[in-house]
């Protein structure tokens, strides 16, 4: 958001700009409209977007479970070297 609308907005004087910056109405709402989403406290927007995080921390997780699996698997002896094991260890 541009210093000088904020400093407008908080009534704030801005000294010299004053004299040289005068924005109309809109341009203080249309700079203003940029970050009411970010100034704003929505709890059912916070939980949307806790959802999406977690979801997206979820198959990552499943995604990084599944090569570590699969790494193991290729470190894990194939079951032919159970032919040559003595019958005795049986």
């Amino acid at each position: 958001m541009n210093r000088s609308n904020v400093e407008l907005l908080i009534s704030h004087s801005s000294g010299l700009q004053a004299s040289y910056y005068r924005p109309i109405e809109q341009e203080v709402l249309a700079d203003y409209l940029k970050t009411v989403d970010l100034l704003t406290i929505n709890h059912d927007s916070d939980k949307t977007i806790l959802k999406k995080q977690g979801a997206s921390l979820t198959q990552k997780n499943k995604d990084e479970l599944y090569i570590i699996r699969a790494k193991l698997a290729e470190k894990r002896p194939s079951p032919s070297w159970l032919l040559f094991i003595p019958l005795f260890l049986h």
